[in-house]
């Protein structure tokens, strides 16, 4: 078995300087990542070998937290393709070079009962060979939101997310969903399982005083594994309006709030079967 370690990240409306204007704010909230993930690498004895993000506006983006900040100094490359989604978010796959080669990977569309492309986020795929010829297929997902009770969008990135993981798991490998599900515990895909079900007192995000994990992993059911929110101290801020402390938001509504997301990083350990 090896060691495997993939974070996911929300990283809350993370668009491009080029557009908004906004050059401090972008580049600080850039070395503001990279400090976190080489928080990461402490705590892990390590970089993590793959990680997730979401509320990523372009390439450029990417390219500039990699570029721009002393990431450019790992062996990180990155997956990222524009998706359809109507304020422009996609998902983005950082790997290292270094223990991961690339495959393949692709962008996965989400189509409602007509067969029409919605306008939300792809789910992204990148399926990778370890040093030791181990495979391991990675989805990133931002599922559309619950927000005034619309359930469409959400069954059918939930459906697409489970036709995947179907064709996955026939190649043999490690299957691992991450994202943002918008909605806690408790979805079910068969034949994976979530680990974020068997963690308790932690969330990934604060709503009206609320802790909530939507902010989780699936795996395929041979795989062992654990989830863990890294609550930083850097990215938390007290919640003035509910008591206790919340994740440090980049801006409250217009306002510049200074933080990094709305949403902590969850880190996921798991081992992958070597192949036969």
């Amino acid at each position: 078995m090896l060691a495997f370690t993939v974070v996911f990240w929300n990283l809350e409306n993370f668009y491009d300087c080029r557009k908004t204007g906004q050059k401090y704010r972008f580049y600080r909230k850039c070395e503001s990542v990279c400090k976190v993930i080489f928080r990461m690498e402490d705590e892990l004895g390590g970089l993590p070998d793959a990680i997730g993000f979401c509320e990523v506006e372009d390439s450029f983006v990417v390219w500039s937290l990699l570029k721009t900040t002393l990431l450019r100094k790992t062996p990180y490359a990155f997956v990222h393709y524009d998706s359809p989604d109507h304020r422009g978010m996609d998902c983005v796959l950082l790997y290292r070079r270094d223990r991961l080669r690339l495959l393949n990977s692709k962008p996965n569309h989400i189509y409602d009962s007509l067969g029409r492309m919605m306008a939300t986020r792809d789910i992204l795929l990148g399926s990778f060979l370890t040093r030791d010829s181990a495979r391991v297929d990675i989805l990133v997902n931002h599922h559309p939101s619950k927000i005034g009770g619309k359930t469409e969008g959400r069954n059918a990135a939930k459906a697409c997310m489970q036709r995947l993981c179907d064709s996955l798991r026939v190649f043999g490998g490690t299957v691992v969903s991450i994202g943002d599900f918008n909605e806690g515990p408790g979805f079910r895909c068969a034949g994976m399982k979530d680990l974020s079900e068997e963690v308790r007192g932690q969330g990934s995000i604060r709503f009206n005083g609320q802790w909530e994990l939507i902010d989780r992993c699936y795996v395929d059911s041979l795989t062992t594994g654990t989830l863990r929110v890294f609550s930083d101290r850097m990215l938390t801020e007290k919640d003035s309006a509910h008591g206790g402390e919340k994740p440090r938001r980049t801006a409250n509504g217009p306002q510049y709030n200074g933080g990094v997301s709305d949403h902590y990083p969850v880190v996921v350990n798991i081992e992958l079967r070597k192949r036969r």
